[in-house]
């Protein structure tokens, strides 16, 4: 019986050795001067990852983290830092990590700690992340020769980015188009058209650069869908045949038949042209012949329904079902990329030497590899942008463009995000 209370005696007296071993591991408030919180920040696939010295204080009491497009003040007793900057709160001292998903353009970032008797406060650091700018998109476009890319909002207005130089070219500038799409004009350089209405004559011609009107083509027929490159215009007349234009005097060159004629897209190679068909259900594929007329190569059953949703490689080898059904040109299957997310897809960007693939499903924007559809890496993305970004790429870059809200300025804002692709 002496034995074991002197067991307990002995246990008891280790407990409370390692209790103070543990408790003295934990530093005093003042054992940290004002300098001793050091703040960086890096890219990272959802945002911008903040990282900071941990602080192992026994009256540790927060983490705050701010957020200000300008330089953010020593706070003071009378002066803290405005509470309109506050991201988020950490309460746990280890945890000395923070990604901000939501910041885009130039922002300066800071970490206050609480503690129970003084609060210490880190660096002012700025971050770049893409550009941003108020408002919504409802419709964007991107031109790799000159590095560009277009961004229209619901008014129809156009903002220029020069992702190159990662710079606003042209802020809300109104075309007075309702829908636009990049082609080659007459001198084949990179251009802008665009037709006033759904149900018109005309198609519009701009400075891919400055946006300024450059001529109007004034049609003997009504537009519905068309395609712009090599000097011609591929439109749908009537619902029935492929009509080929020269843009240089508006003359027509030629025409295919091509009955129910609904969407219509040619390869960024501008060598090859997709059409598909509402009253046959079917699915055509032209070459682009030396006179710059289609070819018709063979038309198929749409048995995908590429007609609501479909999009064809930059060389025309490959078309993407909404559900990754990955096709070939001749509309073989080849395989299906995996849906990791939601069962169909919002989007998809090709790489230029078709080899990989990006599929956005909202929230997540996954990488395959096209020869055996596997799925190499995904991007996440935060779940508060109010709606499905689009994507493009370029090189080795991937180009996201949301809209979000934040919630520390009140404002929606169009954000312009770029990812370095792991290829």
């Amino acid at each position: 019986m002496k034995l074991v209370t002197n067991n307990c005696k002995y246990i008891g007296l280790l407990s409370l050795t390692l209790v103070v071993l543990l408790f003295g591991c934990k530093k005093k408030s003042t054992d940290y001067d004002k300098g001793t919180i050091t703040l960086s920040a890096h890219d990272a696939s959802n945002g911008i990852e903040l990282q900071w010295d941990n602080v192992n204080s026994n009256d540790f009491i927060r983490y705050e983290i701010y957020r200000s497009s300008s330089l953010i003040p020593d706070p003071t007793s009378k002066t803290p830092i405005n509470p309109a900057f506050l991201l988020g709160t950490i309460s746990n001292s280890d945890n000395h990590f923070f990604v901000d998903s939501l910041g885009s353009g130039l922002n300066y970032y800071r970490i206050q700690v609480v503690m129970k008797y003084r609060n210490l406060i880190s660096n002012n650091i700025q971050k770049q992340n893409g550009v941003s700018f108020e408002g919504t998109f409802s419709e964007t476009g991107i031109c790799k020769e000159l590095h560009l890319m277009y961004i229209v909002n619901s008014a129809g207005q156009f903002t220029v980015y020069d992702y190159k130089n990662d710079q606003i070219m042209i802020k809300n500038k109104p075309l007075n188009i309702s829908r636009f799409t990049i082609g080659r004009n007459e001198f084949n350089e990179p251009a802008i058209f665009g037709s006033p209405s759904f149900t018109t004559s005309n198609i519009i011609e701009f400075n891919a650069t400055t946006l300024d009107q450059t001529k109007v083509h004034a049609l003997p027929v009504l537009v519905n869908y068309y395609e712009v490159g090599n000097g011609v215009l591929y439109l749908n007349y009537n619902g029935d045949s492929i009509v080929t234009y020269n843009l240089a005097n508006d003359t027509r060159i030629g025409g295919v038949a091509c009955n129910g004629a609904y969407t219509m897209h040619l390869s960024e190679n501008m060598n090859s042209l997709l059409v598909t068909t509402s009253g046959l259900n079917q699915v055509n594929y032209y070459n682009i012949g030396a006179n710059k007329l289609p070819v018709l190569e063979y038309n198929k059953n749409d048995t995908y329904n590429l007609m609501s949703f479909c999009m064809f490689s930059p060389n025309g080898n490959y078309v993407l079902t909404q559900n990754g059904d990955l096709l070939g040109h001749t509309m073989n299957y080849i395989g299906k990329i995996q849906n990791t997310v939601f069962s169909s897809f919002v989007n998809f960007a090709f790489t230029q030497d078709e080899q990989y693939v990006l599929g956005n499903q909202q929230t997540s924007i996954n990488l395959y590899k096209l020869d055996d559809q596997h799925l190499i890496t995904n991007y996440s993305i935060s779940n508060t942008f109010f709606n499905s970004p689009n994507i493009f790429v370029d090189n080795k870059s991937l180009y996201i463009i949301v809209n979000t809200f934040d919630p520390l300025t009140g404002q929606t804002m169009v954000s312009i995000k770029t990812k370095l692709l792991d290829i």
